[in-house]
């Protein structure tokens, strides 16, 4: 298999089957982001959104796409009573990210706490779609 589609399938699918990864052709680098796999399950997303507030961003499940995004509020008044900026190295740009989940994945909980914003999310099965055990009759 292709190395840079298997880091493709890792960094951008959550709680797929091997056969559902898709590779992004161009793929945004910011901001950056982890994915852990807790169990069979249960998935972690984090992104490093340091300076973001929770006004500033949205977190959206359509199908089966999560969608990330921000967009920084700098308010010119703000700026002026501030002392005046010499160099701007951190960034606060707008940004969407996407992932693909699959099928049965739900965002369970979504948190920010310390420029971290922390998506659980749960494959819940269905009761239909669940093994059960047939009784044999004599």
């Amino acid at each position: 298999m292709n190395k840079n589609l298997l880091e493709s399938m890792l960094r951008y699918g959550i709680g797929l089957d091997p056969w559902f990864f898709e590779k992004n052709a161009e793929t945004p680098n910011f901001p950056p982001h982890n994915i852990e796999q807790v169990n069979a399950n249960h998935f972690v997303l984090t992104l490093a959104v340091a300076g973001y507030q929770p006004d500033e961003m949205q977190v959206s499940l359509e199908s089966d796409m999560l969608t990330i995004s921000g967009r920084k509020r700098l308010d010119e008044e703000d700026e002026k009573e501030q002392n005046k900026m010499l160099y701007r190295g951190i960034a606060f740009r707008d940004f969407s990210r996407q992932f693909k989940i699959g099928e049965n994945v739900n965002v369970q909980d979504v948190t920010l706490k310390h420029g971290l914003l922390t998506v659980s999310l749960v494959r819940e099965i269905p009761e239909a779609l669940k093994p059960r055990q047939i009784p044999i009759s004599n």
